[in-house]
């Protein structure tokens, strides 16, 4: 919330739930098309998706879904120090505390990663 926030504030526009299909760099900042045929033209754009719509940066070519497993556990508050640990594994571990109500915390224990589709 805090980007769209940012946005707003700084008098931009946000179209949710639009599917583009081209961002071009234009003389005066870019142009965005959408698959319905309506365009927007601004001075800058933010394409925020969990994947890149465009090719600038080759990086999300790379990216896959994956599935993580973890489970958490209630304990008593200041039964183990709070931090973060994890094994050198692959897939690997990780164990971490979350902070309860009142007098206890929760372990969370979770990893063994994988691609979807994958076992």
């Amino acid at each position: 919330r805090g980007l769209a926030a940012g946005i707003r504030a700084r008098g931009g526009a946000l179209y949710a739930e639009t599917i583009v299909d081209k961002v071009e760099e234009t003389d005066g900042g870019v142009r965005v098309s959408t698959v319905s045929g309506f365009a927007v033209s601004a001075r800058s754009a933010v394409v925020a998706t969990n994947s890149p719509i465009n090719d600038r940066v080759a990086l999300h070519t790379k990216q896959a879904p994956y599935r993580t497993y973890a489970m958490a556990y209630e304990i008593a508050r200041n039964v183990l120090p709070d931090a973060l640990y994890w094994d050198t594994l692959d897939p690997y571990h990780y164990v971490r505390l979350q902070p309860g109500e009142g007098k206890t915390d929760f372990l969370i224990v979770g990893g063994e990663d994988h691609k979807t589709g994958q076992a």
